[in-house]
């Protein structure tokens, strides 16, 4: 009897114990096809840094086998020289199929493991996401530059791109919201492809839900810095534009009362361009800023402006408080801000112009009369058509 009971003992300890050793492993079963005989690289992507977790040998088919423990689930990926496949692991098995002579390197398959799957059909949303912008993009701005489009097919473009862009970045948040509970990976996967300047609110909201499920997350604790940061930049330039509107009352007075101050500044090309330039027409002086929400709100406003008023003597002098020359270009083509007079010193709060103009929030606007002289300050909309009106008859 005791012989019996030992015997049962030994094979139920050898039964969990198997059992722990595979709840405690990986194994994933794959084949890289086009990559016969190669060796391949397995790492962790973290936010900061790649860690190598495995080396592997791939068989004449492109089959190989990598086994092993890993010890956080996230975002791995498959290296052969300048060809990778970005994937979900965590201890489980999975099989893996990724074919070598895509182009794209976009076949890729992932089976055995739900997350992981769920976590490449993810990569794929994005990815069409990202091309559907990015053609959109090429399409508005080719017509932007167009000699042969009009100003009404242009303003056109930019509001059917305005709409089109809201609509993608609605579905990734939609998208991010139905994956939280059941594929937390994947939405953070999501979250982090978000612009945490833009959808600061939803992505805090999101923060609170994904932690409940994924507290100890190395990506959502990156997300959470990210967005630290953001909130703590907002705050220092609510700061300094406190600061700023104490400094510059007296300079505000005296530009709303007399003849504008003369601007010299770089444009695009790093060519000054001086505001003197255009003396002799009537002039709307704007203050904004690619970061800056309601300038990129009021665009559209100013764009029609210009359009209906260009060819009875009116111009548009950009003044940009960015710190990114790329995104600065950026936001001229994707808002349509096809007059030439676009300047920026690249020094945020503490741009020359704006300084010596005594701005100290945007957006800001001083029209100009023909003479030079500032007429009027911050029109927008129907305050601002009516103004052209009355100066330009």
């Amino acid at each position: 009897m005791n012989r019996i009971f030992l015997t049962t003992l030994i094979l139920l300890m050898l039964f969990f114990t198997a059992c722990q050793e595979e709840s405690n492993g990986y194994k994933i079963e794959g084949q890289l096809k086009g990559l016969a005989n190669q060796e391949v690289i397995l790492e962790f992507l973290t936010p900061t840094e790649l860690q190598q977790i495995d080396t592997i040998i791939t068989d004449v088919e492109g089959n190989f086998v990598s086994q092993g423990s890993v010890a956080e689930k996230g975002f791995y990926r498959i290296l052969n020289g300048q060809k990778f496949w970005i994937f979900l692991l965590e201890n489980t098995k999975m099989k893996l199929v990724a074919n070598a002579e895509d182009p794209k390197l976009r076949e890729i398959t992932v089976s055995g493991y739900s997350a992981g799957e769920e976590f490449q059909k993810t990569i794929n949303f994005l990815i069409e996401k990202q091309e559907e912008f990015g053609v959109e993009s090429k399409k508005m701005q080719e017509l932007m530059y167009s000699q042969e489009a009009t100003d009404e097919s242009k303003m056109l473009a930019q509001q059917t791109f305005e709409i089109f862009q809201n609509g993608v970045m609605e579905n990734i948040r939609t998208k991010v919201t139905k994956l939280t509970s059941e594929f937390p990976y994947s939405a953070v996967y999501l979250l982090s492809s978000l612009n945490p300047q833009e959808d600061t609110e939803f992505i805090k909201s999101q923060i609170v839900e994904l932690e409940k499920i994924t507290p100890n997350s190395i990506y959502l604790n990156n997300i959470k810095d990210i967005v630290k940061k953001v909130e703590e930049q907002t705050n220092q330039v609510n700061l300094q534009q406190k600061k700023a509107q104490q400094q510059a009352q007296v300079s505000s007075e005296v530009v709303a009362t007399g003849e504008a101050k003369e601007i010299v500044m770089n444009d695009l090309k790093g060519n000054p361009i001086k505001l003197s330039n255009l003396r002799g027409k009537v002039v709307l002086v704007d203050f904004w800023a690619s970061w800056c929400k309601p300038c990129r709100r009021d665009n559209p406003n100013v764009v029609k402006m210009y359009h209906e008023y260009k060819d009875k003597g009116f111009d548009i002098f950009s003044v940009s408080l960015d710190k990114s020359a790329d995104k600065w270009a950026q936001a001229i083509a994707q808002d349509g801000l096809v007059w030439k007079s676009h300047v920026s010193d690249l020094k945020f709060w503490n741009n020359a112009a704006a300084k010596a103009w005594g701005v100290s929030s945007i957006p800001a606007t001083f029209l100009l009369d023909k003479e030079g002289k500032v007429i009027a300050k911050n029109l927008r909309g129907a305050a601002l058509e009516a103004k052209l009106k009355e100066v330009l008859q």
